[in-house]
């Protein structure tokens, strides 16, 4: 019995840190000071997390082979991912790989500026709706001979 209820906790856990990255991702996605390939980077990072603990060691030579960039690049979005608080770096050892932490700080404050992009959206798709085809949802052009 005390091995399903385990299985079952430990099922939840991995939920729940699934979600949670899920959320950070969804955040980092909307932040308007990051660039795409910064969130390229935070997702393969989040890769190599681990869930326990929460922190991830993978080196920028790592990174970068893994996504097809010169480290440099690697580099210069760890720094931004660093300025716009999403991300947390130190160094344990003097020549190992650096420690990194995702910090969810941002993320709702990231929430609230997606709801606000999401019903800016909603807001352009009904201002369209005289302008559409009711059948097909394409765009009608204009008669002007009317």
């Amino acid at each position: 019995m005390t091995r399903d209820f385990e299985a079952r906790e430990r099922a939840q856990a991995r939920k729940t840190f699934t979600s949670w990255k899920l959320d950070l991702l969804d955040g980092i996605a909307v932040d308007p000071r990051l660039k795409p390939f910064d969130f390229q980077l935070a997702y393969v990072m989040l890769q190599h997390m681990n869930a326990d603990t929460g922190l991830l060691y993978p080196s920028q030579q790592v990174l970068a082979v893994l996504l097809d960039k010169d480290p440099r690049h690697v580099r210069r979005a760890i720094s931004n991912l660093l300025s716009a608080g999403w991300l947390q770096a130190s160094r344990p050892r003097r020549h190992s790989s650096n420690q990194y932490e995702f910090q969810a700080d941002n993320v709702e404050r990231m929430r609230g500026r997606r709801d606000d992009l999401m019903q800016q959206i909603a807001k352009m798709r009904t201002s369209d709706r005289t302008q559409m085809s009711s059948q097909t949802g394409h765009r009608c052009p204009l008669n002007t001979l009317r």
